[in-house]
């Protein structure tokens, strides 16, 4: 096995962690602002040591228009992520419809990074569009959410599978996978705290924009 395909299975498996603790900081009185913001500035916390031990994998001038936009679509993408579980969409529902992205990223793919579709990923797009039909009879005998909290989990699906692509975008153009990870992070926490006042405006729900400076330990 490729060692690339290795870390992306790995990958994977680490990601399916986040919707279950997410739901972990949810049950502790978390904010879905707290949830989202403090997730991102931690892993930018990190990445920056590196990044001071090494400069040459600071981003450069020609790249800030790039990670301007990978960084909003991080910022609208945890929210979303994790407003499914704040409007109190089960868990496992929210993973399996964020994990409908390999159907946004099949056809997205197509028109931005020139991919065919081969017949394995059109069965595979036309198995993720059945189990969504499955999952929405389901809703109807013994769901427990919102439909907000559907929509957002959707919305996280598509905004993952456009995040997939930049990434892949930022593989294409030889930007380093720290610099990558280091430019995304940065860019989504200053986004996160351009978007806050707006949040602020639109709902004074704090499950959804408490923002604690002071975190309990």
């Amino acid at each position: 096995m490729r060692k690339e395909y290795l870390w992306l299975i790995i990958s994977g498996i680490l990601y399916g962690t986040i919707t279950a603790g997410g739901q972990l900081f949810v049950n502790l009185g978390l904010s879905l602002y707290e949830i989202t913001f403090y997730r991102i500035l931690s892993v930018l916390v990190l990445t920056s040591v590196i990044v001071l031990l090494k400069p040459g994998l600071l981003i450069n001038r020609k790249q800030i228009p790039f990670f301007i936009l990978y960084g909003l679509v991080g910022a609208l993408l945890g929210l979303s992520m994790f407003g499914g579980l704040v409007y109190g969409v089960p868990v496992s529902i929210v993973a399996l419809l964020l994990y409908t992205q390999p159907i946004w990223t099949t056809i997205l793919g197509k028109f931005t990074l020139d991919e065919p579709i081969t017949t394995r990923k059109l069965l595979s797009v036309i198995t993720g569009v059945i189990a969504i039909i499955v999952l929405f009879y389901s809703w109807n005998i013994n769901f427990t959410g919102s439909k907000t909290g559907i929509f957002m989990a959707l919305a996280g699906g598509f905004l993952l599978s456009i995040w997939i692509i930049m990434g892949r975008k930022s593989g294409i153009s030889d930007i380093h996978f720290i610099s990558t990870i280091f430019g995304w992070k940065i860019f989504t926490v200053l986004w996160l705290i351009i978007l806050y006042p707006l949040f602020n405006l639109l709902t004074n729900d704090p499950s959804i924009v408490n923002l604690r400076l002071l975190m309990p330990v």
